[in-house]
């Protein structure tokens, strides 16, 4: 069975009142998934995670949950390429 939780954008929300949430989220998705494996009676976890506050959100909820548990890292975001000013950034 596969369910999802809340996850906040830090390069979407960067500059605006969004951010005061990053933080907050980390324990929402501990809290959200803690909730739907308690409620369902999941037998184990795997977590996909893919920003640097779902991650923590994963282990934090492994971690008071008595199931057995994985978390597969999807790894990190390639860098972007571009031209300024006819110079090539990386």
């Amino acid at each position: 069975m596969r369910f999802n939780t809340i996850g906040v954008s830090d390069g979407i929300s960067m500059g605006t009142d969004g951010m005061s949430y990053s933080l907050q989220s980390r324990d929402l998705i501990a809290d959200s998934i803690e909730t739907v494996m308690a409620a369902q009676w999941y037998d184990g976890l795997v977590t996909l995670p893919g920003c640097d506050k779902n991650m923590p959100g994963c282990i934090i909820a492994m971690g008071r949950l008595d199931r057995p548990a994985i978390m597969v890292y999807g790894g990190t975001i390639r860098a972007g390429c571009g031209t300024i000013g006819g110079v090539e950034e990386n």
